[in-house]
């Protein structure tokens, strides 16, 4: 959302009274500009590790140093740290599309599945945080797991080693990207470029703009004993 493209520009230093929110007319007059929001998609989506790399230079530290009793706070949590990512609360989404239906299940399935192995799980709504809260909350998570969405491209700060398991609809594709056909999400190359290991988990039923969809529990806690036996 607007707010968050506008916090992103602050912790870069740029003044408020630098920024523009302007309609497209605007652009004739601009030397340079930062684009946010779906008409700013591009053709191509590759992250090269060098971009990945230096996008997290520009934020990550900047973030962490303005939050450091939240940073403080996530490191003496018990690891590993799992976030459940809930898309149906989330009132800051410009399109109420893909909000997981059974969610309370299988955030059950999520905390009984890392409690096992000493850590916590907990849900985590992108919307009801700033842009510098969500950095420190994702770099210092060792799972995410949630519907494909803007919320998954939080990937790029999560440490390296750590794995987002993104809930993919599939139905037909969308981005520039054959998604139903391999299954790489926005997502995959965004954490890839970083080091974090993407898994997609595909839902042939399920469609991008369907306003509510459902993963299966077994084959989802399928995939978080699988990411344990990993850990």
């Amino acid at each position: 959302g607007t707010r968050f493209a506008l916090e992103a520009l602050r912790l870069l230093g740029v003044e408020a009274d630098r920024i523009i929110i302007a309609d497209h007319c605007c652009w004739y007059r601009l030397g340079r500009a930062y684009f946010a929001g779906p008409r700013a998609w591009v053709r191509r989506d590759n992250l090269s590790r060098k971009s990945g790399l230096r996008i997290r230079g520009l934020w990550l530290d900047s973030a962490r140093a303005e939050h450091p009793g939240l940073v403080a706070s996530l490191q003496t949590v018990d690891r590993p740290v799992a976030l459940a990512l809930d898309r149906g609360r989330d009132d800051v989404r410009r399109f109420a599309t893909r909000a997981l239906a059974n969610f309370g299940p299988l955030l059950r399935i999520l905390r009984g599945v890392v409690r096992r192995i000493g850590g916590q799980a907990a849900a985590y709504v992108c919307g009801e945080h700033s842009f510098a809260e969500q950095v420190v909350a994702f770099s210092e998570a060792d799972l995410a797991l949630g519907v494909d969405g803007g919320c998954v491209a939080n990937a790029l700060w999560m440490r390296p080693g750590a794995t987002v398991l993104s809930l993919v609809p599939v139905r037909e594709d969308y981005f520039p990207m054959p998604v139903k056909t391999c299954g790489t999400f926005p997502g995959w190359r965004i954490g890839d470029s970083v080091g974090v290991r993407p898994v997609a988990l595909l839902l042939p039923e399920a469609g991008f703009k369907d306003p509510f969809v459902t993963a299966p529990p077994r084959v989802v806690r399928a995939a978080l004993e699988a990411w344990v036996a990993s850990w």
